[in-house]
């Protein structure tokens, strides 16, 4: 089974953070958190979907108030002319679906206190 280790989605997290300016290196006005809950895997497939679950906490520095308090889960398909073997595929379909939970945060996190 393909895995996805904490660094790689912290890292991953990070960069798309930074990508969209909602990184602070000083005074954040928020503190994020992450937690990589499930990651559902197929064990064989000609095309494999993966689902990703991450609850995630933002909480503002100011007065100690929950901005957002959600899991999100993503599914990202990775079909069979993206790779030949079915490993490579799963990890694939492990990386897409942490990208577009990645993505479902970033929208929510606009959604609920506007653009950076």
């Amino acid at each position: 089974m393909s895995k996805v280790s904490n660094d790689n989605f912290r890292t991953a997290l990070v960069q798309s953070l930074r990508l969209h300016a909602m990184l602070a290196e000083d005074h954040p006005r928020y503190v994020l958190t992450a937690e990589l809950q499930a990651l559902d895997q197929p064990l064989v497939g000609v095309s494999m979907t993966v689902f990703s679950r991450v609850h995630y906490r933002l909480v503002s520095t100011a007065d100690q108030s929950v901005k957002l308090d959600q899991a999100i889960e993503t599914p990202y398909t990775a079909a069979f002319g993206e790779a030949f073997l079915g490993s490579e595929r799963l990890r694939v379909a492990n990386e897409g679906s942490i990208r577009a939970n990645i993505e479902a945060l970033i929208k929510r996190i606009i959604e609920t206190l506007g653009p950076a």
